[in-house]
């Protein structure tokens, strides 16, 4: 679908970056990476590709690699919460434990001025391997209907908690399964969330969602 609406718009932006989510949704990483470097070929300004470019590289094991990106990611965002949230992952990932906790320090200061993703620390934790902090701050996630915990079961920066019991407990009570994740990606294929998508485009850089959207 996301295929089909580019072939008809191949200069949409939003269609593009559609097109990069689903490639990275389905596990196809470098795909993902070369069709965002696509998105920001058509608009430079684009945020949210730089996300897609940066979580790809550390879906790929390659955290380091995808370093750049996020930092161009929280520049373009004016340093929204999941753009902090992805750097300090990234950095946890790489053994820069002081400035994943620097990540979480800027949240909770964000936090007590605007509306701040619980899911946005639970990344971080779970980049640090702290799974007490990771699974408390899904549980406020699931509290506040984050939409992005669809992909649990599909994202590669939640395995350090897979093997934890309260991974498949969560996942069950709360009916974040492989059902819900593949109605989510259907959901974003569709010719309606398209349009609306390339219509919010411009906005995407000042509102402080996940890249999912």
């Amino acid at each position: 679908m996301a295929t089909g609406a580019l072939e008809l718009d191949p200069a949409s932006p939003g269609n593009s970056h559609n097109l990069a989510v689903q490639l990275f949704l389905a596990g196809r990483f470098d795909e993902a990476i070369e069709q965002s470097r696509k998105t920001l070929e058509l608009d430079p300004t684009v945020a949210v590709a730089y996300s897609v470019i940066g979580q790809s590289f550390s879906a790929k094991g390659m955290d380091r690699e995808g370093l750049p990106a996020d930092e161009k990611y929280s520049e373009l965002s004016r340093g929204s919460a999941m753009s902090l949230a992805l750097l300090g992952y990234t950095h946890a990932r790489i053994g820069e434990r002081s400035q994943a906790l620097h990540a979480i320090q800027q949240l909770t200061a964000a936090s007590k001025q605007t509306y701040t993703p619980a899911f946005s620390f639970a990344w971080i934790y779970a980049g640090l391997g702290d799974k007490d902090h990771a699974f408390e701050w899904l549980e406020k996630a699931r509290e506040e209907r984050f939409t992005r915990l669809a992909y649990l079961r599909q994202e590669a920066f939640w395995k350090p908690l897979r093997s934890d019991p309260r991974f498949s407990e969560f996942t069950a009570s709360h009916r974040i399964s492989a059902v819900a994740s593949g109605f989510a990606t259907k959901a974003s294929a569709h010719p309606v969330h398209q349009a609306l998508l390339v219509r919010l485009l411009p906005l995407i850089e000042r509102i402080e969602v996940d890249f999912l959207v």
